[in-house]
């Protein structure tokens, strides 16, 4: 069995992450606000990625909380991310996806901007498209 992904944020932007890590074979493990990071890494010390997708507000809160064990392990997926916001806590080698997306309330995802990510080895490696 593949080593799990750990997904922190399960909105709509990792909805997309999701489905195509399911249907890789990745085992999921979801992580909600109300979750212990500290305690889900004790029981979870070797994941594949952990795939943190959450807003902007609460980006620095979830990074203040990974465990340095993950830390090597880390995707950031947000429409807006410059590299203080991961340097800031020692995230040297995160793999970063910006993704921008036409969405209407009530509607599935429109037209998708992105740069293709294949996932390879535990890293995101970006693919010309």
């Amino acid at each position: 069995m593949k080593n799990p992904i750990v997904l922190i944020g399960i909105g709509e932007m990792s909805g997309v992450f999701t489905r195509a890590l399911l249907r890789a074979g990745y085992p999921l493990f979801p992580i909600t606000r109300e979750m212990d990071i500290s305690e889900i890494a004790q029981q979870i010390t070797q994941p594949e990625m952990v795939l943190v997708a959450v807003g902007e507000t609460d980006l620095d809160p979830v990074l203040e909380q990974l465990p340095e064990t993950w830390k090597n392990k880390v995707a950031l997926l947000q429409n807006e991310l410059l590299p203080g916001d991961w340097q800031k806590h020692h995230l040297i080698d995160a793999s970063i996806i910006s993704v921008w997306f036409e969405k209407q309330k009530g509607q599935g995802l429109g037209q998708i901007k992105y740069k293709q990510f294949t996932l390879h080895l535990g890293t995101l490696q970006p693919q010309n498209i």
